[in-house]
């Protein structure tokens, strides 16, 4: 939540320990008996691995590791939370985001940007005249400024009410997106794993809560990414744009976050197949979400 007190904002512990926990059981789920060496049986009722096999699995007590997943306890060391990394067999990104859920109370407060910034800001990129879109966001995805291209390109995010004016509402609910976005469903996958690492600094304020409350209730392409919890931290997203006179174009979109953490402009621009591969911290979004329309 923002705390009233001079616009700085603070946070609940018990949220982050609660994501912490309900991560962690996704990611049990998930994992089967067969990846760690255990026995599949036949009457095996749960779809992953049951709590008290991670608990031996990962050196700990079964009561302990309950209480995590329900978020009853206090922050788990890190010699713990390295080892139920190991059960689970995260990926760096998972590893990332679940260290940042861990140590997020250790942070110090930060200030919102300056409205002058965020002003200046959004006079550049309005201004940029470069061919290709750029899109000035907040954390939470929503539109502080666009230049002509993104209009082309994509809309006139203009025409939006104010309140609708979020470039993840806009990927998941406008029949426009659809058609300029090819590879649709994998690129608004990418977006949700992605915003789900990129707010976990604000888990409990009122923006966010309101704007994953009403993607939930008109996507459920995204109502089924939040729930599997999938994340990736990565700088870059290929995707393939269908423009009116180009023609389909394979694009990457570069973020850049300013200062503050809390402002961001992405750029759009055609693939560089030697920077994509540079990037180990690329994504792939699972088959079968790809799939789902």
């Amino acid at each position: 939540m923002k705390g009233a007190e001079g616009g700085r904002r603070f946070w609940r512990p018990d949220l982050y320990m609660h994501e912490l926990g309900r991560f962690l059981s996704v990611r049990r789920q998930r994992t089967t008996p067969e990846v760690v060496g255990l026995p599949t049986g036949r009457r095996r009722r749960t779809p992953g691995l049951r709590r008290e096999e991670v608990a031996v699995l990962a050196g700990v007590s079964p009561t302990w590791y309950t209480r995590l997943e329900q978020g009853r306890t206090a922050a788990p060391s890190m010699d713990r939370l390295q080892r139920l990394a190991e059960v689970f067999r995260l990926s760096e990104d998972e590893w990332r985001y679940l260290y940042k859920l861990r140590r997020r109370n250790e942070y110090p407060e930060q200030e919102p940007p300056p409205r002058q910034v965020v002003e200046r800001m959004a006079r550049q990129v309005n201004q940029s005249v470069d061919p290709y879109p750029m899109l000035l966001m907040n954390e939470y995805q929503d539109l502080l400024g666009w230049n002509p291209a993104a209009v082309e390109w994509y809309s006139d995010f203009a025409r939006l009410p104010p309140a609708r004016r979020n470039l993840l509402w806009w990927v998941l609910t406008a029949p426009e997106a659809r058609e300029k976005i090819v590879n649709w469903a994998e690129n608004a996958a990418c977006m949700v794993a992605r915003f789900r690492v990129e707010t976990a600094n604000w888990l409990g304020e009122p923006r966010l809560t309101e704007l994953v409350g009403v993607l939930r209730e008109v996507s459920p392409l995204f109502r089924r990414l939040w729930d599997e919890h999938h994340v990736t931290t990565g700088s870059t997203r290929r995707y393939t744009a269908r423009h009116p006179e180009r023609g389909v174009v394979d694009m990457q979109a570069v973020v850049l976050q300013e200062a503050h953490g809390s402002l961001n402009i992405t750029y759009f621009l055609p693939v560089d197949e030697s920077a994509l591969a540079a990037d180990e911290s690329g994504w792939t979004a699972p088959a079968r979400l790809v799939a789902s329309r």
